[in-house]
Parts: structure tokens; C-alpha cells; sequence
């Protein structure tokens, strides 16, 4: 009861919603009160009152062209009609969207045999379905509703199959599975409500239009037969009459048009309310700029403006709107830019950087962003004083930014080549032929192998060292005087990385660019920037030389950030010889000649609609390894050297094409046939992004119980204790239970994700970049956590990072990999200190460093 009040009311925050559902409520309480209102008989005849006008003595709305009451047929036809789209949508609902979501979620022959017969229904218009079966059935509204249930199912199942086919390969899907879950219970504890907001919104379309199509058959005579009234059978009557009477069609006709309105408004309110993400309010459309809301006595933007700084930031304060009212993301920063020069903004994450970064550009999304203070000039001009059209203009022309994930901010289904061009045209004149050569150019400024054919590819199609230089072009496009570049390598390798941070330097020097660089990584500022400002709460809490901040810093929080930041050789340890098992099962893990190959793809003349033709790639030739009891092998390489591959190998989330692995003495094979739980008391995975293998929709609670409930086998009447026992473990409050993933930290969910691990007992844990996306300091609050947990429960560890000098510190042994093959293994200590492979060396000379 109480959840669906909380419901109700989430809907209701949204107006529409909220109109909508007044209106519905009052159609579907008339139609209800039908039996007891002191209507007329909506069946009777009297040829004497026929075509009476509206607001005729004893007949409110009038009369048809039989003398009867409009008002009564009006009543009992909404009825009708109501049940009829209702119990139609209902049905179509739960059997398409059955079909969808194991078509979607079964892929293979399953989807192709269910979307088949999907399709030959889809051959045929609807409407003429519809009259088909209607026909064959006989007229009757019974048959008109099983003729529209089943016209309206294709429109379902290929709705829920897309969002499913989606949803199946997520992260948190593959961590419901490693927690015991079965496939049935995933699909529907952990698809389907993800899917739901699909289904709903369908649903709430398709009643209003069943009602207008059962009022169509209706209308044809197939649907309710006289005397009886519905919606569809008014408006045909109606229609003989439309130029004497037009009050006859028009009332039923304007019913319909409530229905469906309100139908449609409830259904948009109704998928925003199930949302977790949005239980705090429906927000706004966000505008082309964010919105400005400078107080009076504001004088920053009077300020005298500095000759020397191409970029002048003066008193900058933004805040986000909520219920609870405004909240400051950035309070007072006031920072310049001269041409030429590069500006580091380095802090974790909540501080402020890229909020900062996106209200210079005036890109935060407006609801519920707004500045509320101070000036942003460039080049003389007030920023935040300028109109929608010129700040457009200066955005991608002027000043460009570069933003984090190249994959979420390029079109996927466009070609890069053809995302640069409209960025090159949208600023400028030039022919298409002209655009193109230009983009060719830019991709060669930028180092991108055989610039030509990859300004044909797809973002999938590229590594992320390659999306990224993408972005980097596109920024470049028209030669524009300030780059903005936020967080623009935190996801890539050591090397891609230098890459990358050695371009933007040379083109800064050789253009005069000026470059904010947000990061917070200290080795990247160092190596590339001249200048840094450190953020902490909104506010820059020290600004000085890039040297000297590092070096001699002057604020509690730089220092402490500092303090938290791994050093390649500072956490070297003395060799140990590695820890064996007691219990003479040999070793933890071993893998004996893995491989893992990708099939061939082909298509016509080597292109095709979805994409190109694809050789058979190895991602692993013959690899072995063996990790004692008590160990942690630290795994490092490039993007594509097959890490992952392995990790999700070893876990049996990836099936290898060859090749044996053993877990703690048992082939990975017999434990998948023992089930999920067998496999998942074994071994355990730690994904990189520990939001995506959170379900968005579930809270810590429901999410920590699968693997307890599951594998564990705890009862439910020690479950809370369990619960709470867990969470303190990884020093984590048990009131953090009820919170859903959006409302966790970088570090609290991380921390969760790795009590998930905990939770059945297993005592191998793989660990694939699971400190790769965290701030310095949060990062050193997991891994002394993962040293702790490691210690108390002997836990064994295969450590997978880019990050070398975390793999250092944390790791006993370390194997480097690339291409798919073991380059060089050995103690942590003798590998780092001197490494014998030339790309092991390549690698710890590409490690940003900090000025000594």
C-alpha cells in the first residue's frame, strides 16, 4: 500500500501526468456509476425527439438520429469501450511481451524462429489483419477484441525484444548469473524490470489506440452489434448526421480524444516514477545553453577584463536545482588561460572540475543547472552575457571541448568521418567533397592509421585510443582557440594515454592553443600542463606553477591527495617466495593452453548495411598460468591484449575456444555443469564499472540477498543479519542498504561490488580494472580494503589492471600480456626494477611521473 502511494505521488510531480490522470479518473468513474446514475435508456427509441440540440429539456447532450440519449449512450458506450481496450491492451501486453523478452533474451534459433511468425504478422496492415480474423470469427466485440489483441502483439514483441537484446549482455546480468541466479530468474528479477518502463508506455499507447480501432470495427459493423452502444458504433451513426447534427459524432468523438490524451500523458509519468533514477522529481527539458540567473548586485561581469588571458573566469557559481532547493557545485572560481598555455584542474570526483569545464561552455543541462553568479569572458566577450545563436557559434568553432567516453558522445550509427564533416559544416560553407578531404586531413594530424578507410568505420569500430583521437579532430575541425578536455584519457592504456597527452601538447605549442586539462590524475597534469588549479567542494583551495604544487604543496587536501597517489618503484617490495596451499590441492587456478577465437565475419563485397567484413581474430594463443593459494597475480597490458578475455575466461562468462582451466583443482567445465552455484562458490568477478554491474533498479539490499539467498543458502530469517554483517566488512554503513546504485559513490559502489563477491564465500576473486575509474584517494581506501579482506579470509586475487603502479603495490607476481600471448612473468619486484621484454620496458617508460 504504502509503495503504491509512494508511486502515486511520483507520478502525480509530473503535471501532465497528473491532468492526465484527473481525467481519466473522472471518464472512468462515470463509466463505473453508469448502473446507478439517473440516466435514460440508452437503448430506447422516440422518433418524435430525434436530432434534439444539446442541452435540450431532458436530454443534456442531446439526442441521435433515433431519439435516443446521447448523454446515456455516451455513458454506457465508454463503458464498453474502456473494458474493451483495456482487457485488449492488457492481453496483447503480457503475450508480446512475453515473446519479446525470451526472443530477445534467447538470441540464436529461439529469436529467429519467434521473430519470424513476429514478422509474418507485421506483412499484413493491421487494420486488415484485424478485418480478417474479424471475418473469419464472425462481427461481435468479443472477435473485434481478438482480432485487435492480436494485430497489436508484433508491436510489443519487437518493442521488448530491442530493449531486451539491450540488456542481456550488461554487466549487472553476468553478476546475477556469478551470483547463483538461474536464467529464468534473471529474465525476470533482473530484464524485466528495466524492461518495464518499455512495456508500460506501450501499453498506455496502444489502449487508446485499441479503443479507436475496436471503434473502427465498430464503425465497419464488425465490432458491438445494435442495439448495443460503444464509441466506435456512436461515430458511425454520428456520421449520417454530421451536417445537420455534428453534436451526435462529436461528443463520442471527443471522448476518444480525452482517452487517448490522458492514456498517453499517465504512461509518460508512469515510466519516469518507476525509475529510481528520478524519484527526487520528473526533470525538465534541458535547453541548448544553460540558463543564467546572474543576481543584481552581481558586478563580476563588470569586472576589467585581463589583456593577457585569452580565457578569464571571474566569481563562477553554479548550482543545481531540487527539491529541497539549489544546491553550489561551484562556488566562487576564478581562474585565466593565456594562449598557448595549459591549465591543469585536477580533484576527485564531486569536486567540481567538469562542472566547472561545462559551465564555461555553458553546457550543463539546464533544468536543473543554472548559474548564479560571476563572469565567463573569452576574447572580451561576457559568456554567460551572450545569446543561444552566438554562443552556439563560438561552441565547435572558437572553443572546443573534448569530452571523457568517446563511445557515448559519437553517433553509433554514424560514420566518424561523417560526425567530423557536420561538425566542419556546421561552422562553415564548405562542399561536401571539400569537408571530406578536410576530415582525411584532420585524421592524419592526429595519427590515425589509414585516415581514408577509418573515416568510414563506426565507433564500434574503433579501439578507445582511436575514438578518442577522433574527438580530438573533431575539436580541431575549425581551427578553434580554446580546447576544453575533460577527463580525456582516465579510461586508456599507459601508452595510448602518452600518445595522446604527447599530441595535445604538440598541437597546443605548434597552434597556440590555450587547453584546460581536467584530470585527476597528477601524473598526467605533470607531464603536460604549465599551470594547475586544485579543486575540493566547489572551490579552488590552491593554484600555482604545475612544479611547485607538486612539489612543495600548500594545502592539507593537495598534499593528502598526493600522499594517495602510487608511485612506479615507491611501493616495491622485497621478494617473497610466492604462498602454497595446505591443503595439497595444488593451485588455486590453473590454465593450461586457453584460446579464444572470434569467428570470421562476412559480407558482401566486403561492406555491408550493418558493417564490414571481419578476418577471425585470436584474442588468446595457448595461454597458461598457475596462481598459488594466498596469491595475487597482478595481469597488465594494453586494450586488446586479451586481459579481460582471460578474466572472463577463468569465471565462465566467456566459453574459450581451446584449452583447460582449473579452479581450485576442479575443471571450469564441471563446475558449469554443476550450475551457477556451484561455479559461483568458486570463483568470483569484480567488474571495472561498478555501476553497470549494479541493476539500476534494484537496491543494495536486493542486490547483496541473490548471492546469500542463492549460494550461500541463508535463511531468510538470518538474512538481515547476514546483510548487515557483509556490508560492515567492507566498511560500508547497513544504512547504505536501502539505496539504489545512483546514489552511491565511485567508492561505495565499488565497495559493494566487491561485497557481492564476498557474500558466497569464494575464495578466488578476479579483479578486471576494478580501481581504474576511482580518485587517488578512494582508490587507496579500496586497496587497503582488498589487502584486509585478503588477509582475513585468504582470499587469492588475479589483479587486472593498466595502472602499473597499483599492480605493483598490490601484486606478488606479475604477467604482461599482449596480442593474446604471455610476453614476461615474474615477482613483482624483479619485473618492475628490470624488465627483460622490450614491450614490458615500453610500457613502464610510457607511466606519467611526478617531478621528483
Amino acid at each position: 500500500m504504502k509503495g503504491g502511494l509512494a508511486l502515486l505521488r511520483r507520478v502525480t510531480r509530473n503535471r501532465l501526468a497528473a491532468l492526465g490522470l484527473a481525467l481519466l479518473t473522472l471518464i472512468v468513474l462515470a463509466a463505473l456509476a453508469a448502473p446507478v446514475l439517473p440516466l435514460a435508456d440508452p437503448d430506447a427509441i422516440d422518433p418524435a425527439r430525434r436530432l434534439l440540440p444539446p442541452f435540450s429539456a431532458g436530454a443534456w447532450l442531446g439526442t441521435d438520429t433515433l431519439g435516443r440519449d446521447v448523454l446515456a449512450r455516451l455513458v454506457w458506450g465508454t463503458r464498453l469501450s474502456l473494458g474493451v481496450g483495456v482487457a485488449a491492451s492488457l492481453l496483447a501486453a503480457l503475450v508480446g511481451s512475453a515473446i519479446g523478452l525470451v526472443a530477445g533474451y534467447a538470441g540464436g534459433r529461439t529469436d529467429g524462429v519467434l521473430m519470424r511468425g513476429i514478422d509474418v504478422l507485421m506483412a499484413f496492415p493491421y487494420l486488415l489483419l484485424a478485418l480478417a480474423i474479424v471475418a473469419a470469427l464472425g462481427p461481435g466485440l468479443l472477435n473485434a477484441l481478438y482480432a485487435v489483441v492480436v494485430a497489436n502483439i508484433p508491436f510489443f514483441a519487437r518493442n521488448v525484444r530491442g530493449a531486451t537484446v539491450g540488456l542481456r549482455h550488461r554487466e549487472f546480468v553476468d553478476a546475477a548469473r556469478l551470483s547463483g541466479m538461474g536464467e529464468a530468474r534473471i529474465l525476470l528479477g533482473e530484464v524485466l524490470p528495466n524492461v518495464l518502463p518499455v512495456i508500460v508506455i506501450t501499453a498506455s499507447t496502444t489502449v487508446g489506440w485499441m479503443i479507436l480501432e475496436t471503434a473502427g470495427l465498430s464503425f465497419l459493423g464488425l465490432g458491438s452489434q445494435p442495439p448495443q452502444a460503444d464509441l466506435g458504433s456512436m461515430l458511425s451513426e454520428g456520421r449520417k448526421a454530421l451536417i445537420t447534427a455534428p453534436h451526435v459524432a462529436a461528443v463520442p468523438g471527443l471522448v476518444v480524444f480525452l482517452i487517448v490524451m490522458s492514456m498517453n500523458l499517465i504512461g509518460d509519468g508512469l515510466r519516469d516514477a518507476l525509475d529510481p533514477r528520478l524519484r527526487s522529481g520528473i526533470p525538465g527539458a534541458p535547453g541548448a545553453a544553460t540558463r543564467v540567473a546572474r543576481a543584481a548586485e552581481d558586478d563580476t561581469g563588470n569586472a576589467a577584463p585581463d589583456s593577457g588571458a585569452l580565457l578569464q573566469v571571474t566569481g563562477l557559481r553554479t548550482a543545481f536545482d531540487t527539491v529541497d532547493g539549489p544546491v553550489d557545485a561551484v562556488k566562487g572560481v576564478s581562474l585565466r588561460v593565456a594562449p598557448g598555455e595549459c591549465l591543469g584542474i585536477i580533484g576527485e570526483s564531486g569536486s567540481g572540475k567538469s562542472v566547472t569545464a561545462l559551465s564555461i561552455a555553458r553546457l550543463v543541462a539546464s533544468p536543473p543547472g543554472v548559474v548564479r553568479g560571476g563572469a565567463v569572458r573569452f576574447g572580451g566577450d561576457d559568456l554567460l552575457a551572450l545569446p543561444v545563436g552566438a554562443l552556439q557559434r563560438l561552441r565547435g568553432g572558437r572553443i572546443a571541448y573534448v569530452f571523457q567516453d568517446p563511445l557515448t558522445t559519437l553517433h553509433p550509427l554514424m560514420p566518424v568521418g561523417a560526425q567530423v564533416a557536420e561538425a566542419l559544416r556546421a561552422h562553415r560553407p564548405v562542399p561536401r567533397a571539400e569537408a571530406e578531404r578536410r576530415v582525411v586531413e584532420l585524421f592524419a594530424a592526429v595519427k590515425l592509421p589509414d585516415p581514408a578507410s577509418l573515416a568510414h568505420a563506426h565507433p564500434h569500430e574503433l579501439s578507445g585510443g582511436q575514438r578518442q583521437r577522433v574527438g580530438i579532430a573533431m575539436a580541431l575541425a575549425n581551427d578553434p582557440e580554446l580546447i576544453i578536455a575533460d577527463e580525456p584519457t582516465t579510461a586508456l592504456d599507459v601508452t595510448v594515454q602518452a600518445e595522446i597527452l604527447d599530441l595535445l601538447d604538440d598541437l597546443r605549442r605548434r597552434r597556440r592553443l590555450a587547453l584546460v586539462f581536467i584530470s585527476h590524475d597528477f601524473g598526467v597534469i605533470a607531464r603536460l600542463c604549465d599551470r594547475v588549479a586544485v579543486m575540493f567542494q566547489g572551490e579552488i583551495v590552491e593554484e600555482g606553477d604545475t612544479r611547485s604544487v607538486l612539489t612543495r604543496p600548500r594545502h592539507d587536501y593537495t598534499r593528502r591527495l598526493l600522499a594517495a597517489v602510487p608511485v612506479l618503484g615507491r611501493s616495491r617490495r622485497p621478494e617473497q617466495p610466492p604462498p602454497r596451499s595446505s591443503s595439497g590441492a595444488g593451485w588455486a587456478v590453473e590454465v593450461r593452453s586457453l584460446v579464444k577465437t572470434y569467428a570470421a565475419r562476412r559480407s558482401l563485397f566486403g561492406r555491408s548495411l550493418f558493417g564490414r567484413s571481419r578476418p577471425a581474430v585470436t584474442a588468446l594463443k595457448s595461454v597458461s598460468l598457475r596462481v598459488a593459494f594466498g596469491e595475487t597475480l597482478g595481469i597488465v597490458g594494453e586494450s586488446g591484449s586479451g586481459k579481460s578475455t582471460l578474466a572472463r575466461s577463468l569465471v565462465g562468462l566467456s566459453r574459450p575456444t581451446g584449452g583447460t582451466v582449473l579452479l581450485d583443482g576442479r575443471p571450469l567445465a564441471e563446475l558449469a555443469v554443476g550450475g551457477p552455484r556451484a561455479l559461483g562458490r568458486t570463483v568470483q568477478y569484480v567488474f571495472q564499472d561498478p555501476l553497470s554491474s549494479l541493476n539500476p533498479r534494484k537496491t543494495v539490499r536486493r542486490t547483496l540477498s541473490a548471492p546469500l539467498r542463492f549460494l550461500a543458502g541463508v535463511p531468510s530469517g538470518e538474512r538481515e543479519d547476514r546483510l548487515a554483517e557483509l556490508v560492515r566488512s567492507v566498511d560500508l554503513d547497513p544504512a547504505i542498504l536501502d539505496r539504489y546504485p545512483h546514489e552511491l559513490s565511485g567508492g561505495q559502489a565499488q565497495r559493494v561490488a566487491i561485497a557481492r563477491a564476498l557474500a558466497a564465500g569464494a575464495k578466488i576473486i578476479v579483479l578486471d580494472e576494478a580501481v581504474s575509474a576511482l580518485d587517488v584517494s578512494v582508490r587507496a581506501q579500496v586497496l587497503r580494503l582488498l589487502a584486509a579482506l585478503k588477509e582475513r579470509h585468504g582470499l587469492t586475487y588475479l589483479f587486472i589492471s593498466h595502472d602499473l603502479a597499483v599492480v605493483e603495490a598490490v601484486a606478488d607476481r606479475v604477467m604482461v600480456m599482449a596480442a593474446g600471448d604471455i610476453v614476461e612473468e615474474g615477482p613483482s619486484d624483479r619485473l618492475f626494477a628490470a624488465p627483460e621484454h622490450p614491450y614490458t620496458r615500453r610500457l613502464l617508460a610510457a607511466v606519467p611521473s611526478l617531478p621528483s
